[in-house]
Order: structure tokens, then sequence, then C-alpha cells
């Protein structure tokens, strides 16, 4: 299904009229859906919420911003020569080893560490601390990314992967697809349900559906613990 087939099945099974014309023009819906499809990515370990990012870093760079990352898992790098698995540090230990006094433009070098941070900030720069902005580790704030850091800054040009579980691809455009539309349609629709349950403050609807999605996603979580124990056998002696 699309993103227009699943809005028109969400009219169907609310019986909320108003929210999506009968050509499918929205009028609500797509709120719920969307809504409704965070919801199932932050409940569900499937296989398809897993994903590797690329990124190609110019020379002297020291960090990167993500959209949709859930989580990060590892960070790898790799040049024209090698491939490396970047080690996890302490936000602490690594600001201090390369990033005091924008040492990470200074000394470049192999990138060996990195760390996920925080980026948000309260205020813009302004004077007197644009006076100061060399010294002060600033990424450009943001509420829709995450964030890594590493060190040290690359001497070279390099390919950053970072693997890690991302929200599925939002729905936009009448004819967008994504993994839940094209396999689960159902249950994405039944978690749009439930968020319509939640805004009307209706518990027991809130928590019917809780019971019937659990059910469908443990099905899915089998599937991916068998397809693991699989690879597991396949490597054994």
């Amino acid at each position: 299904m699309n993103f227009k087939e699943v809005r028109l099945q969400f009219r169907e099974l609310s019986g909320r009229f108003e929210f999506c014309d009968d050509d499918g023009t929205d009028h609500g819906a797509n709120f719920y859906i969307t809504s409704g499809q965070k919801h199932l990515d932050r409940l569900s370990d499937i296989h398809k919420s897993r994903a590797i990012y690329y990124k190609g870093l110019a020379i002297g760079s020291w960090y990167v911003q993500l959209s949709n990352c859930r989580s990060i898992k590892e960070v790898w790098c790799a040049s024209t020569t090698a491939r490396w698995r970047l080690e996890k540090a302490n936000f602490k230990d690594l600001i201090n080893s390369y990033f005091y006094q924008r040492i990470a433009l200074s000394d470049a070098g192999t990138p060996t560490y990195y760390c996920p941070i925080t980026t948000r900030t309260n205020m813009p720069l302004s004077s007197p601390m644009e006076d100061f902005s060399d010294y002060l580790d600033i990424v450009e704030s943001s509420d829709s990314y995450n964030t890594l850091i590493y060190g040290p800054a690359n001497s070279e040009i390099v390919i950053l992967e970072v693997h890690g579980n991302f929200y599925n691809t939002e729905l936009s455009d009448d004819e967008d697809e994504n993994f839940w539309t094209i396999n689960y349609p159902d249950i994405l629709i039944m978690s749009a349900l439930r968020k319509l349950e939640v805004f009307n403050r209706n518990s027991q609807g809130v928590n019917d559906w809780d019971r019937a999605i659990a059910s469908e996603l443990m099905t899915l979580n089998y599937d991916l613990v068998d397809e693991q124990s699989a690879e597991a056998d396949q490597m054994e002696g």
C-alpha cells in the first residue's frame, strides 16, 4: 500500500471521515499515521530498523549530524587503503584530548574515537561570544538531528559509516511507501488508530491496541531471532 491507500483505510476503520476526503486528500489523518509509525519504530527492533549511514568527510572535519537516528551501534571509517572501527569514548575524554582550543583543527590525523553528543542550545551566538568562537567546540544547534563527534579530525578524505537504528522513512506524498506500508500496513493502521485513542483520552482503547500491536510485533521479532540464530549456526565450526 502507498500513503494514500493507508490514509483511506485509516479513515474507513476509524469512522472519522472528516480526516480524509473520498479522493484521499488529507485533513488530519497524516498526523496520526506518522505518529503511529514512529511509535512502531520505537517499539520494534526488526532488521529493517537497522541501517548504515554513509558520509564523506572533508579534511579537518570532526563531527557529523544524522537525521532520523534512534541510536548509534558502531562507527567505522574507510579510506582508499583501509577500513577500521572507531572506539566509543567518554565525552569529557574526547573533548579534552582533541578539541580543547581547537586542537581538532590543528592536529589532524586518523579518526580513532567517537562519541554521540547533544548539540541543542537555547540561545544563538552573539557578541562578545563570537569573539571566542575559535576556542569553543560549537556545532550547529539542531532539534531534528543527532550528532556525533570524532577525533582526531581526519587528515585525509574518508568515508564515515554509522551503524545504528533509524526511523523508517517518513511518508509525505500520496505515492510514498516504506517498510511498514509495503509489508505490514495493517500494523501501521493499528498504531495510527491507537494514537487516535491516545488523543481521545480513551485509556481502555489504548490498552486494547497496545495488546494487539504487541502480539503482531512479537511474531516479527521471532523472525529476526530465527534469522540471527541461523547466521550464528553457519559461523560455528
